[in-house]
C-alpha cells in the first residue's frame, strides 16, 4: 500500500446522528458528515445526481474515437465485450447500460493458443497508450508461425512422445505423420468434447492400420504418441493453480473440462479398437 496509516476526516456526531435519523446507514452517514454534509437535503443533492455529469466525458483522450467505434459496432450488430476494474465502481460500471437498464450475462470463451509474441506486442501497445501516444490499437490474431513450422513441430512432438514411451524410429515417423493428420483434418469442428472424441477415434484407427496390414509395427506405441496431443495436461495444471489461488469455481470448471476431455479420448480409442477387424482389440 502507498500509505501505512489511514487519516480519516473528522465528522460531527450530531451530523452523523441527523443523517442516520433520515434513513442513511451508519457508515454512509459518517462519510457524508466527514464531507461537511449535515442534513438530509444536502445528502440527497450530493448523492442523487440524476443524469447530470460533473464534467464532459469527451475531455478524455480519444473519447470521440471510442464513441465512433461503439456506434459502428451497434449499427453492424456486432458483439462487444466490456472490460472493467474489479472494484465496486468498476464492476457496476461494466453491467449498467443506458436508460437505467441493467444487463448481465456470461459467455465462456473457448481456449485459445498462447502467442507470446502477440502478448508482447499488446503489452508494448498498452504502454505507449499510457504515455499518451497515438497508436494503431487494432488487436489482431496474426500468426507468427508458418504452416510449415507448425506441421514440423507437430511431427516432432508426436514422434518424440512415441520414442519416449518405447517406440522405434519407424513407429515414431509414422506417429509424426498421423499426428499431422489428426491435428489438421477438421478445422471447422468447434465442440471440444466432440472434437476430441473424433480425434481419438481417428488416431486409434490410424495407429493400428500398419499392424493390420502385416507391418512389424506396434500400434500401441503409435497410438500413445498420437493421443498425447489431445491430453489436457495444461488444463489440469491451470485448474490446480486456480484452486490454489482461491478461484475454486474456475478451477473446478477447468478440472471438469479436463475430465471430459480424458473421457472423450478413452471413448474414441475404445471405439477404434472395438471396430470389427481391429487387431488391437
Amino acid at each position: 500500500m502507498k500509505f501505512s496509516k489511514w487519516h480519516i476526516a473528522p465528522a460531527e456526531e450530531a451530523d452523523i446522528r441527523r443523517l442516520g435519523e433520515a434513513g442513511y446507514p451508519q457508515l454512509v452517514s459518517q462519510v457524508l458528515a466527514a464531507r461537511g454534509i449535515s442534513t438530509a437535503e444536502e445528502a440527497a443533492a450530493f448523492l442523487e445526481r440524476g443524469r447530470d455529469l460533473t464534467c464532459s466525458p469527451f475531455l478524455m483522450k480519444d473519447m470521440d474515437r471510442a464513441v465512433e467505434c461503439i456506434s459502428r459496432a451497434i449499427s453492424q450488430g456486432r458483439r462487444m465485450a466490456v472490460f472493467g476494474d474489479y472494484d465496486v465502481d468498476g464492476i457496476t460500471a461494466t453491467v449498467i447500460l443506458a436508460d437505467n437498464t441493467t444487463h448481465t450475462g456470461t459467455k465462456r470463451l473457448g481456449p485459445e493458443e498462447i502467442d507470446l509474441a502477440e502478448l508482447d506486442r499488446l503489452n508494448t501497445l498498452s504502454r505507449r497508450l499510457c504515455r499518451g501516444e497515438t497508436v494503431d490499437w487494432t488487436v489482431t490474431k496474426r500468426r507468427i508461425y508458418s504452416r510449415r513450422t507448425r506441421l514440423l513441430c507437430t511431427f516432432l512432438a508426436t514422434a518424440a512422445f512415441c520414442i519416449y514411451f518405447g517406440g522405434t524410429w519407424a513407429e515414431a515417423v509414422l506417429c509424426g505423420g498421423f499426428g499431422i493428420l489428426v491435428s489438421g483434418y477438421r478445422p471447422a469442428l468447434q465442440s471440444g468434447f466432440t472434437a476430441v472424441l473424433l480425434d481419438a477415434t481417428v488416431a486409434g484407427l490410424l495407429a493400428f492400420t500398419p499392424q493390420a496390414l502385416g507391418l512389424p509395427l506396434r500400434g500401441a506405441n503409435i497410438l500413445i504418441g498420437t493421443i498425447m496431443l489431445l491430453v489436457p495436461g495444461l488444463t489440469v495444471g491451470n485448474a490446480l493453480r486456480d484452486m490454489i489461488d482461491g478461484d475454486l469455481l474456475a478451477g473446478l470448471l477447468q478440472l471438469a473440462e479436463a475430465v471430459l476431455c480424458a473421457l472423450a479420448i478413452a471413448l474414441g480409442c475404445a471405439f477404434a479398437l472395438w471396430l470389427p477387424g481391429s487387431v488391437g482389440r
